[in-house]
């Protein structure tokens, strides 16, 4: 069975990927943070690894430019319910026709 991937933008991964854990850091870590049930899992990091708070930050900081959503998907999403908005419109003006020849007939 193939390993699911990972999230690019969770934070565990950030801070790896910025070298200021390791992965076995982090599963390590993952595994006790689920089983406390805690707060977040970057203030966990924090208390049970050797990242320090401007470290955070910084991993912070790229998560939230990671999931701000581009101009490019912007426009694509917009596009796309243009596209659909489209299509209701078109059906609705159908809708109206057939309402109008069926009424015309009774």
């Amino acid at each position: 069975m193939k390993k699911p991937e990972a999230d690019p933008t969770s934070i565990g991964n950030i801070i790896v990927n910025l070298g200021f854990i390791t992965e076995e850091q982090l599963s390590e870590a993952v595994k006790e943070f689920k089983a406390s049930k805690e707060e977040l899992l970057g203030q966990f990091l924090l208390r049970q690894t050797p990242l320090t708070e401007s470290q955070l930050k910084i991993a912070l900081d790229k998560q939230d430019r990671l999931r701000k959503p581009t101009h490019a998907t912007v426009v694509q999403a917009f596009n796309k319910n243009r596209e659909t908005n489209d299509r209701l419109v078109s059906k609705t003006e159908e809708i109206v026709e057939l309402a109008t020849l069926l009424t015309n007939k009774i």
